[in-house]
């Protein structure tokens, strides 16, 4: 090759790209059944060795809000209005405890599954999503034994709410998918972050509206909690059983477009990491 030939080869630097998401709709179709195969594969792995794990899954929120219950029903500043204390706290527990298990089992699913990322070629997003696929089981149970409360101990209240509950757990499933990319990728690129992860799911519980009402809260203390996205899931799920009050518009729209930004970035940040994952785990 002259000289001349070689001044004509127009070299290029390949970089990887500043803005990629690691799971798109063309992807997830693709990977559907690795995706369905890791679902069914937590689905066994958690419920094989119980076999009361379906009705477990029913009995914990009730559990949980009598423990709740028991001891501050007889506070009057919880803003509840006369309403039983015990299904006030229970219709906030069954969103509640989704997320919280999406978000802890996800923060450890890469360490866990270190061996199958090294051996297998796959979107590593999978497997977070796999964790929150997972729990969508749970939640319909939970749903389900809760509906069965609800109908025993109050009267069927069907509201705007009610035939909008659908889409607030659409909308919760979304906010545990970025918060479970977000989670699995730095508990994979720090380690010791998995033991700090549900020291933070302690705080953001009594910072989302679970045992007190929203309407009990007055200034600054009010919009930190409205600044959590969790906030009106929880808000709207309740008056989807109860018949409480949906959330303001302007709190909603603020709290999706924050749900929106959490999952952009936690999206960009594990397709960033996950490109030297296998180095790193």
């Amino acid at each position: 090759m002259t000289i001349e030939e070689n001044h004509r080869i127009q070299w290029r630097e390949l970089r990887p790209r500043v803005f990629s998401l690691p799971l798109t709709i063309p992807i997830l179709w693709r990977y559907r059944t690795v995706l369905r195969c890791l679902i069914v594969r937590e689905f066994q792995i958690r419920y094989r060795p119980l076999s009361a794990g379906i009705l477990w899954v029913g009995l914990q929120p009730i559990f949980f809000a009598l423990v709740i219950a028991i001891p501050l029903s007889r506070i009057s500043n919880l803003g509840i209005d006369g309403m039983s204390y015990l299904s006030f706290v229970l219709t906030a527990l069954v969103p509640w405890i989704f997320f919280a298990n999406c978000t802890q089992s996800s923060a450890v699913s890469l360490i866990e599954a270190e061996e199958l990322i090294k051996h297998a070629s796959f979107p590593r997003a999978l497997i977070p999503i796999a964790m929150v696929g997972s729990k969508i089981v749970d939640l319909v149970f939970a749903l389900i034994f809760l509906w069965v409360w609800i109908w025993f101990k109050h009267e069927n209240v069907i509201s705007l709410a009610t035939w909008l509950l659908p889409l607030v757990l659409l909308w919760l499933i979304f906010l545990s998918m970025g918060v479970s990319l977000f989670a699995s990728a730095a508990c994979a690129q720090f380690r010791d972050l998995r033991y700090v992860v549900p020291f933070i799911v302690q705080v953001l519980f009594f910072a989302s509206p679970v045992v007190y009402s929203t309407g009990s809260l007055h200034g600054t203390a009010a919009q930190l909690i409205l600044l959590n996205p969790a906030t009106p899931i929880i808000e709207a799920t309740r008056a989807a059983f109860l018949g409480t009050p949906l959330p303001p518009n302007m709190i909603v729209l603020r709290s999706l477009a924050l749900t929106l930004v959490l999952f952009l970035v936690a999206s960009v940040y594990f397709g960033r990491m996950s490109r030297r994952i296998a180095d790193i785990l």
